[in-house]
């Protein structure tokens, strides 16, 4: 029996990965939770690297099927 590991988000990035759930671009997101675009796009990176995926769809497919976004 293979044990899933457990991936610990911080709770910006699991801000970060509902709007992305919601289809937010890098600007509307840097917009809505007032930080820069910058900012945003190292999340993400750490999001994809937690996530082991390599795009938003799958990351929000990821989210979506592990109940971390609505």
């Amino acid at each position: 029996m293979t044990k899933t590991p457990i991936i610990y988000f911080s709770e910006r990035e699991l801000e970060v990965l509902q709007l992305i759930v919601e289809g937010y671009h890098n600007s509307q997101i840097a917009t809505t939770l007032l930080i820069s675009e910058g900012t945003v796009k190292c999340h993400i990176r750490s999001i994809f690297g937690k996530a082991k995926v390599n795009d938003r769809t799958q990351a929000a497919v990821f989210a979506l099927r592990n109940n971390l976004a609505k």
